[in-house]
C-alpha cells in the first residue's frame, strides 16, 4: 500500500472557483485534496456532477448547500450531493484546512466545475462569514 509522506506540504494546483490552496493525490477512482483557505476567504457558488465530502481539520467554516446555510467546525464532515449548488466561507481570521474527496479521480480539480449565472450565482455567504 503506497503512502504519501508530507502530503500537505506539497503545494498543488490552484482551483479557479476558490481562494484555496491545495495538495492533491489521485487514485484509480477517487481524488483527495488537502485544502487550505485563509481567514475571511470564500469560494463562489458552484456545483459538480460528482459527490463530494469535506472533513474539516482546522478552523471554522460556513457552507451553503442547495440554499441552506450550515456551520462546520473541526471534526465535522460535510456532504455535497451531486449537482448541489454550494459554496464555502471561512469564519473569522483563522485559516481553515480540510480534506476534500472527489470521485471519479481527475488530474485537474477544475474539471466538472460549473458556476451558474444570474440569481443562482448570488452568494449566500459573502460578507457574512
Amino acid at each position: 500500500m503506497p503512502t504519501y509522506p508530507n502530503f500537505g506540504s506539497r503545494p498543488g494546483g490552484g482551483i479557479s472557483y476558490t481562494a484555496a490552496s491545495a495538495s492533491w493525490q489521485h487514485g484509480q477512482n477517487l481524488s483527495i485534496g488537502l485544502l487550505r483557505m485563509e481567514g475571511g476567504t470564500f469560494s463562489t457558488p458552484h456545483y459538480h456532477n460528482d459527490e463530494q465530502f469535506i472533513y474539516l481539520l482546522r478552523g471554522n467554516i460556513r457552507v451553503a448547500i442547495s440554499g441552506e446555510v450550515h456551520n462546520a467546525a473541526p471534526g465535522d464532515l460535510v456532504h455535497f450531493p451531486p449537482g448541489a449548488l454550494h459554496e464555502i466561507a471561512v469564519s473569522g481570521e483563522e485559516a481553515a484546512e480540510f480534506l476534500l474527496s472527489r470521485g471519479p479521480a481527475r488530474e485537474n480539480p477544475n474539471d466538472d466545475v460549473f458556476t451558474p449565472d444570474g440569481e443562482s450565482a448570488r452568494s449566500l455567504l459573502r460578507g457574512k462569514s
